[in-house]
């Protein structure tokens, strides 16, 4: 299997990649119910610890044998790296920049990132229907998130949340290149694993006492479970038939969920601005999901 082949009929690849980034969506309204003293860091450590452990365990008894295929070292270590960076870059960004840029920055640049990091590596042009699509998404991301109404920020704030678009770009890359000979499952497993064991730090010097309460262990279960595992094996199944970059803009439904989650659980309310870029973040994914054979104009 090459790298740059897919599937003929990438459609299940959409709807798996589309399905992940719904439950990536939901991620931020579970970690508002977290208890008082839950640092952010620590939850994104606890939430790869979890995966790892569990989808290790998963491979362990499903006794795969691709554990006894070799593994390409670079790869492996990129994405490990890469995905726990990913947490503290991101969990740091938020306090400088606040949820709403620290979000947008970086979800809006992880289909760039993928697609400079595509072209540089594997020479895979961008098509005009990507370009589109992604423009209007990003752009939708954006003005979904009221990234206009407020952008004080400090520069390192916003550096932090390029740089978990950055890595997030990495991983996918990296997974994809995994996935020619090792099971979804098995790559998560190893790779959240070994980026659990990076962030082991992140625990040193702080009060781990939220952790004895039930909510604490349900929000550390949802996050780990449900918004970790269950959505990477479907983005990672789904880069097995749509090429990285357009998987990258696919996943910008995840903020759109998350505004429909905080103007149905937290009744938040969405400016014309937000749903504006709510129009415009659809019509980009859709746009991105007709067949190349479906002519636009």
């Amino acid at each position: 299997m090459q790298l740059g082949r897919k599937d003929s009929k990438p459609f299940f690849g959409y709807i798996c990649i589309i399905l992940a980034a719904v439950l990536f969506g939901t991620s931020g309204t579970v970690q508002a119910l977290a208890p008082a003293g839950a640092q952010p860091e620590v939850l994104g450590a606890i939430r790869l610890a979890i995966s790892g452990t569990f989808l290790s365990g998963i491979t362990l008894l499903l006794k795969r044998p691709q554990l006894k295929k070799r593994w390409p070292i670079i790869p492996t270590i990129s994405a490990a790296i890469s995905t726990a960076a990913l947490q503290i870059c991101f969990f740091s960004a938020l306090p400088i920049t606040g949820v709403a840029l620290g979000t947008s920055i970086f979800i809006g640049s992880f289909p760039v990132f993928t697609g400079v990091f595509s072209f540089i590596l594997y020479r895979e042009r961008p098509t005009s229907k990507w370009i589109f699509a992604s423009l209007l998404a990003i752009v939708g991301c954006f003005l979904l998130l009221g990234v206009g109404e407020n952008f004080n920020s400090d520069f390192s704030g916003i550096a932090l949340a390029l740089g978990a678009g950055g890595f997030l770009a990495i991983f996918t890359l990296s997974a994809q290149f995994l996935l020619k000979e090792h099971s979804v499952v098995a790559v998560l497993a190893i790779t959240f694993t070994l980026g659990a064991i990076l962030m082991i730090p992140a625990f040193f010097g702080v009060s781990l006492h939220w952790l004895t309460q039930t909510r604490g262990v349900v929000v550390s279960l949802y996050l780990g479970i449900v918004a970790t595992i269950l959505p990477y094996l479907l983005f990672v199944r789904g880069l097995r038939t749509v090429n990285a970059s357009t998987a990258a803009t696919l996943n910008l439904v995840e903020p759109l969920t998350a505004a429909i989650l905080g103007v149905a659980l937290l009744q938040e309310q969405l400016s014309l601005t937000a749903l504006t870029g709510m129009a415009l973040l659809i019509g980009g994914v859709a746009i991105l999901s007709i067949p190349s054979r479906v002519k636009l104009l």
